[in-house]
């Protein structure tokens, strides 16, 4: 694939993690006064808020960059943004100055709704770690039962919660809130990717085909899905198939 596709996957990585996040970052330092280690707090601040944007984007599947990278590496694309994006905004909420108590609160819940995410990613959809310990393994087959597909479903609709807390966050300060050009390409980003979202989840509401009700790991290497057809579906021929 990465013969197939080298440019395209070159650039989105390179618009992934910096062309989109740099407009908010030179509007941060060319007009907020802070040292620069706060500086240095508000930047990966942004660029956690802005990964956690591309995540959502990606979580769509677009069909254009299936098209130009292939879905192995959108997911790769993906989890390696979501990891980035929680290290980024660890190092905000450990370097940002203080802040009221409301602030800081959104910032918080936000941080540990991540926390929980890549956690759950890690163990529940993705050999990173379950692959290579045992135990992982072990405790994954047990919970399957629990975590179901809908489940992980949920989970992942989470980010939408932690987009809302970090969007708040960021307007319950002060300096940010009174920056017009920041705060309005803030605005404006948030409003396209999460209006860009609601559509697609919209639109497939008319294209589904199959409802995936198990998604369930019978060995390191085989997954069982159940799909139930829809009954418009042409491959429906009318007898119960899951």
């Amino acid at each position: 694939m990465l013969k197939k596709h080298p440019l395209a996957l070159y650039i989105t990585w390179i618009v992934a993690l910096a062309v989109i996040p740099l407009p908010l970052i030179i509007l941060t330092n060319s007009q907020l006064t802070a040292d620069y280690e706060d500086l240095f707090a508000y930047d990966v601040g942004i660029l956690a808020y802005v990964w956690w944007l591309v995540i959502i984007f990606l979580s769509t599947r677009p069909r254009w960059l299936e098209k130009y990278i292939g879905i192995p590496s959108m997911y790769f694309l993906h989890a390696s943004l979501g990891v980035a994006a929680l290290i980024a905004a660890t190092a905000h909420k450990f370097l940002s100055p203080g802040a009221d108590h409301l602030v800081e609160t959104t910032g918080d819940i936000a941080w540990y709704l991540a926390i929980v995410g890549i956690i759950y990613a890690i163990v529940f959809m993705s050999g990173w770690l379950v692959d290579r310990f045992k135990l992982l393994r072990q405790i994954k087959l047990k919970l399957s039962i629990i975590c179901s597909h809908q489940v992980s479903v949920w989970i992942h609709r989470l980010n939408l919660l932690l987009i809302l807390l970090i969007w708040l966050h960021v307007h319950l300060i002060d300096d940010f809130s009174e920056m017009t050009s920041f705060i309005t390409t803030f605005d404006a980003y948030t409003y396209i990717i999460i209006g860009y979202y609601l559509l697609a989840k919209f639109i497939t509401l008319f294209k589904t085909n199959g409802t995936v009700i198990a998604n369930k790991q019978l060995a390191p290497n085989t997954q069982q899905l159940v799909i139930k057809l829809d009954k418009n579906d042409p491959a429906y021929q009318g007898y119960n198939a899951l």
